[in-house]
């Protein structure tokens, strides 16, 4: 290759991880400028989007929105901002195709577990969650594992 022998794929990862560290900057900064907020709201939007640009499979795309909001609700929490809404699932979702309301599903439910089996980080950073809207309308384990986490917290 014409990088000394670095591959194009480590220098797009390295590109990407110098990129976010420059846009957590600017968010830091933008903050910065004012009053911290008390409460911020995240919409969950483009993962579809984003996976068919990167040509993934649409569930990678939703694994790495997830793994993006991860990121962020750290930066918030190391900012201050103790209080965060996501709005993740919305009703016309359930019109998308079974697979991927299944994938979704499942990705959900993957990510309650992953909360419950960290009781650790939930008390250190003192994390209550609240699942809201129609439970009954998902399926029963992910119910099951919202519940629990939402009286574990």
């Amino acid at each position: 290759s014409g990088l000394g022998g670095v591959g194009a794929m480590q220098v797009l990862s390295t590109l990407s991880s110098e990129l976010s560290k420059l846009g957590r900057a600017a968010v830091f900064r933008i903050l910065s400028a004012g009053p911290l907020p008390r409460h911020l709201a995240i919409i969950m939007d483009g993962n579809r989007r984003y996976a068919n640009r990167q040509r993934i499979d649409r569930r990678e795309g939703h694994v790495k929105g997830f793994d993006k909001l991860h990121e962020t609700l750290f930066w918030l929490l190391d900012i201050g901002i103790r209080n965060v809404s996501v709005y993740a699932f919305s009703i016309d979702n359930f019109k998308r195709t079974e697979d991927e309301v299944r994938a979704l599903m499942d990705l959900a439910h993957e990510k309650f577990q992953a909360l419950l089996n960290d009781m650790d980080l939930i008390h250190r950073y003192q994390v209550r969650v609240l699942v809201t809207g129609d439970l009954a309308r998902v399926p029963v384990k992910v119910g099951e594992a919202a519940e629990s986490l939402m009286e574990a917290t």
